[in-house]
Order: structure tokens, then C-alpha cells, then sequence
């Protein structure tokens, strides 16, 4: 950020293209990091999705820095968010097939053991029947109405006209904005305990991230529709809330793995605590495999 912060500071001496080039960094980063989790851990589709939703928000913020691609820059978003939609409202599978690699190694007995020891990520029993949660939907769908209605009677804004002079942008922004709605519904349904034996307290950072950067697409909007914001404060809130959001919304990556977060030094370790059956965290207990048979063991004997 800091580098693409000086870029924007040094007037007209450096290509569109570098900038942008420059832009799709973080999220790259983002999208290397879920896929090796994805690839680690044999097929999760809840993990592809995420890997693929960084891509297209690499794509979109390349996009948006090349004069004229704006409408495609927000349509490579509209796919992002939807793939994280689906992410959100996917179970992580714990299947054998889709175990770490060093659990792959283990005997067939090992194997038998760990699967008997772990609880299947599945829908909780209170809210099987109620997946959706549609209460929990409403503060979303206030800000969306109020959000639409402003951007459609107030303006222009930069990019001359006001947003009800293209209804083609209209429904394009209609249709964003939805589905950039729904995510933070959908993490926030993740933390009243959608699955079981899953970290929601990570949900409520996810949350966090998603309103984040609703802040940053939302002064993206009010620019270039309703309000012209003057750099560089413009700059500073859309890329400060969009690489801040992107971060915390990489950290669903974690809610199979919570001892392996990075969250796990800031937060107790009962609020990390995985809503396994054993009612335990502890490796010897969940996964007695791991730490049972001399054979099997891959992780160091614990000292007397």
C-alpha cells in the first residue's frame, strides 16, 4: 500500500498500467495463500471458491486502473463477491479424502480412528431447518435500499452523469450491490453457528472485514455517482478499507485450522475453541491418531 501510495503521489511519470499492475498485488497474495490451504488439504470447495473469488478481485482492481474498463472492472467484482457468497454459505469438508496430506500417510487403522475422532462439519440442529436466517438479513438490506436510493437521486458525481442516465450502470450497480450485501448476511449467519466444528469467533472478524470494505465500495460509489471526493482523501479511505477488509476476509481461511491462526495470539483459547464433540481442543484429544501408535505418530512425543 505504502508503494502504491507513493506511485499516485508522483504526478503523470508513471503508466496507468504499472499502477494497476502494482494494485493487484495484495490480492494475488491473498489468492496464494488460500489455494496452497486448498491444495493442502485435497479439494475443498469452500477454499476454491475463495482462491478464485481473489483472482477476480486481483482482476477487478487492474481493471478499474485502465481508463474506459470501468463497467468490466465492477463486473470481475460481482463475480468475486459471488464466489465468496457461495464460499459463505458452503460446508468445509472433513472427509478423509480431503485431510491434510500428512494425514494421508496414516495406516488405514490411524485413519479409521482420526475420522472416528473428528465431528462431521455439518448445519447445527437449532438452525437446520432455518439455513437461511432471513432476520438476520434485514440491517443489510436497510443500508442496501438507502445506499441505492442515494446513489440514484443524488449526483453527478467524477464521472459527470447521474447514475439513473445509463440504466444499463444502473442495473449493473442494482445487482453489485445485492450480492455485496448478502456476504456480510452470510458471515454473519457463519457466526450464530451455521456448521458445527468450525471457529465461528472467526466469523466475527470476516464480518468485520465485509463492512469494511462496504466502506470502501460505497465511497467508490458516492465519488464517481452522487459526490465528487477530492484526492487524496479519496484514495486514502477506498485503499485503506479494501486492503483492511481483504485481510479479515482472508481470515475465514482459518476455520478449520484455529489453533493455526494467526488470531490464536489475541484472542483466548477458549473463544478459539473448535465446537468439536470432545469439547476440546487439545491434539491429543482430537486427533488420537496423530499421537497414538508408534508408527503413526507425526507429532513429538510430549516429555514425562
Amino acid at each position: 500500500m505504502i508503494i502504491y501510495a507513493a506511485l499516485l503521489a508522483i504526478p503523470n511519470n508513471i503508466p496507468n498500467i504499472v499502477i494497476a499492475t502494482i494494485k493487484t498485488l495484495p490480492a494475488l497474495l491473498l489468492c496464494v495463500n488460500s489455494f496452497l490451504r486448498y491444495h493442502f488439504t485435497r479439494g475443498n470447495n469452500f477454499l476454491l471458491f475463495l482462491s478464485v473469488a481473489f483472482i477476480f478481485h486481483a482482476l477487478g482492481d487492474f481493471l478499474l486502473e485502465i481508463d474506459n474498463m470501468f463497467t468490466f472492472g465492477l463486473a470481475s467484482f460481482l463475480v468475486a463477491h459471488s464466489c465468496n457468497l457461495v464460499a459463505f454459505s458452503s460446508k468445509a469438508d472433513e472427509s478423509p479424502d480431503s485431510w491434510p496430506i500428512c494425514c494421508q500417510k496414516l495406516s488405514s487403522k490411524s485413519k479409521r480412528k482420526l475420522n472416528s475422532s473428528l465431528t462431521p462439519i455439518q448445519r447445527d440442529e437449532d438452525v437446520k431447518h432455518n439455513f437461511l436466517r432471513p432476520k438476520l438479513a434485514i440491517p443489510f438490506v436497510i443500508y442496501y435500499g438507502a445506499f441505492m436510493a442515494i446513489l440514484n437521486t443524488v449526483g453527478p458525481g467524477s464521472a459527470g452523469d447521474k447514475l439513473t442516465s445509463d440504466p444499463i450502470m444502473v442495473a449493473c450497480v442494482a445487482a453489485y450491490g445485492a450480492v455485496l450485501a448478502s456476504c456480510p448476511w452470510r458471515c454473519l449467519v457463519r457466526y450464530k453457528h451455521c456448521f458445527v466444528a468450525e471457529n465461528q469467533m472467526i466469523w466475527m472478524f470476516v464480518l468485520l472485514g465485509y463492512l469494511t470494505y462496504a466502506v470502501s465500495d460505497s465511497t467508490l460509489a458516492i465519488d464517481r455517482f452522487s459526490q465528487q471526493i477530492p484526492e487524496p482523501y479519496r484514495t486514502i479511505v477506498v485503499m485503506t478499507t479494501y486492503w483492511g477488509g481483504q485481510l479479515l476476509i482472508s481470515l475465514c481461511c482459518d476455520v478449520e485450522f484455529a489453533n493455526a491462526s494467526i488470531l490464536n495470539t489475541f484472542i483466548s483459547r477458549e473463544k478459539m475453541a473448535v465446537r468439536h464433540t470432545t469439547g476440546s481442543t487439545d491434539s491429543d484429544t482430537l486427533f488420537p491418531a496423530l499421537t497414538g501408535g508408534a508408527g503413526d505418530s507425526l507429532l513429538p512425543p510430549s516429555t514425562p
